[in-house]
Formats: C-alpha cells, sequence, structure tokens
C-alpha cells in the first residue's frame, strides 16, 4: 500500500505506532513519556485506552535521531 503524503496522514498517532515508528520498546516509550520528550494529547476516540500523541512530535524525534552527532558534543 503506497504511503501517504505528510500532509494526508492524521495529525495524531497511537503511542504503540508512535513506538514502531521510532524503533522503540513499550518501556522505552513509556520513558520518552515519563521525561517529557512526548506529550500525551489524549486518549483515541474509538479506543479510550489507547493513548494520542502528536505525529510531529514523533517525525522530530527521528529528524533529530537521523543527524550525525557533532564532534566534541557530550
Amino acid at each position: 500500500m503506497p504511503r501517504k503524503r505528510e500532509s494526508e496522514q492524521p495529525e495524531l498517532m497511537r503511542v504503540t505506532d508512535a513506538a514502531d515508528l521510532l524503533g522503540v520498546s513499550r518501556k522505552t516509550m513509556t520513558r520518552m513519556l515519563h521525561d517529557g520528550e512526548l506529550t500525551i494529547v489524549g486518549p483515541d476516540p474509538i479506543d479510550h485506552r489507547a493513548k494520542l500523541v502528536r505525529r510531529a512530535d514523533v517525525e522530530a524525534i527521528l529528524r533529530q535521531a537521523a543527524r550525525p552527532a557533532k564532534k566534541g558534543a557530550a
């Protein structure tokens, strides 16, 4: 199935989908939420057990992870 253009993708995504996109475990995602790296914006209107985060925040983490580390940065 072809991937949707960025403008066609929903603004919010489930935490589990964000973890898959970032390639991290549930435990790591929980830590990221606890540490404030990502913020839960509300429950999924279809499944209230699932929590939602902003897709733009997840994509920002992906872009940051893709950048090479600067020399001398500790």
